[in-house]
């Protein structure tokens, strides 16, 4: 899946812990593409250096979305399996070929922050002063066929090393990856 800049503005947009801003994609197709429905597949978390690559957290993920006025507002919530049991929303505005995430898991922070799964899966880290961007160029989005593919990367994570009073600074991606087969 390729996605494009337009006018030399990259689609990407560095989303604070506390802020609250959205992150944007480009999809392939200019105009208004299907989907609504119930999408499936995996939100994939891989810490990066701590000192060396930690095995990825895949959780199941069951996305629900809707289009309600046809125009690109997007609205849904997705639910994580794999012994998370959360569910969050998700809310999305598509104009002029970009889509803008302001929402994709705890409210007011960054897409794919889901404090419990990271608190869970990272114990020794903390999430407090991370930056989250989107990736460029394939960063990802719809592709129109039923696909959604996102992806990011955090960075500023501390962990605790096993020396009392030490930590290191670390970056982690969070990948999703998910599919519908009716798009509606």
């Amino acid at each position: 899946m390729r996605f494009a800049r337009q006018a030399g503005v990259l689609f990407a947009v560095v989303a604070a812990m506390l802020g609250g801003s959205g992150c944007t994609t480009q999809p392939t197709t200019p105009a208004l593409f299907a989907i609504g429905g119930t999408y499936t597949g995996s939100l994939t978390y891989r810490m990066i250096g701590l000192p060396t690559d930690s095995a990825p957290i895949a959780p199941a993920i069951t996305i629900h979305l809707t289009d309600p006025d046809a125009n690109g507002n997007i609205n849904g919530s997705f639910t994580l399996g794999g012994g998370f049991a959360v569910t969050r929303p998700i809310v999305a505005v598509y104009s002029a070929s970009v889509i803008n995430w302001q929402q994709f898991g705890d409210p007011g922070k960054p897409l794919f922050y889901i404090g419990t799964v990271l608190a869970a899966s990272y114990p020794a880290c903390n999430f407090a002063n991370t930056t989250f961007v989107l990736g460029q160029g394939n960063g990802g989005g719809f592709d129109g066929t039923g696909n959604l593919k996102l992806a990011g990367k955090y960075s500023g994570i501390t962990c605790a090393t096993g020396t009392p009073g030490d930590s290191v600074a670390t970056t982690m991606t969070a990948t999703l990856a998910a599919f519908n087969p009716t798009p509606s």
